[in-house]
């Protein structure tokens, strides 16, 4: 019975140094978290939002859109581009939006979030993808009618200059082709019927821009 009392209070005394440590960790963080949050830059917003958005992070996109970053994307990019930054990988992000990289990768809770802080649904990536035309090309069909309920134009061309409806047929999502096709039925472009061959090596690209050549590295 005293070896259990001594090995509790051995198991107590260690407790009580943890939560120490926990609370001494705390109080720095809260010291050092507002200096931390005025050091960040536009640039820096940029890449984090664009990041969450592309990873589906609704938490970091709620926290950086509390911080001020721009839901567009297209003013914190300035800064971003003029201190020459480029990814690890070697290729440019020049430039792609929050709102068109959570369409291509499915993140219908962050396209929501994003629509309801007023993102602009049209806007075109460096590659003239609209987020439309993203989320056509990669079947993803809830997004593609809450960015169509938004006002997204499915009239708009991107690469190849293929329309929404095109990126749909192109990638063999028959569901959105269709929806699509209904509403750019009054173009006076000739609209082939679904099963009719198409050429996708270009969209495959997405997002592999080269650097601009007018541009060092940093």
């Amino acid at each position: 019975m005293q070896k259990m009392k001594h090995t509790s209070a051995i198991i107590l005394l260690v407790l009580i140094v943890v939560m120490i440590a926990l609370q001494s960790q705390c109080e720095k963080a809260a010291t050092t978290a507002p200096e931390t949050v005025t050091q960040m830059t536009a640039g820096d917003r940029f890449w984090l939002f664009r990041e969450a958005c592309r990873t589906g992070d609704e938490t970091g996109v709620r926290i950086l859109l509390r911080l001020g970053a721009d839901v567009d994307g297209i003013n914190d990019y300035k800064e971003f581009y003029e201190a020459g930054y480029v990814e690890d990988t070697g290729w440019g992000v020049e430039p792609s939006w929050p709102i068109n990289q959570a369409a291509w990768n499915g993140h219908t809770n962050i396209v929501n979030i994003l629509i309801e802080e007023g993102a602009m649904v049209d806007n075109m990536e460096g590659e003239g993808n609209t987020a439309l035309i993203n989320a056509a090309f990669k079947g993803h069909l809830e997004i593609v009618t809450i960015l169509l309920e938004a006002g997204a134009n499915p009239h708009l061309k991107g690469v190849n200059g293929w329309k929404p409806v095109d990126a749909a047929k192109a990638a063999s999502h028959e569901e959105i082709y269709l929806l699509l096709r209904e509403l750019t039925k009054s173009s006076n472009e000739e609209i082939p019927e679904y099963g009719t061959s198409w050429q996708t090596s270009n969209m495959n690209a997405h997002n592999k821009r080269p650097i601009p050549t007018h541009r060092g590295c940093k």
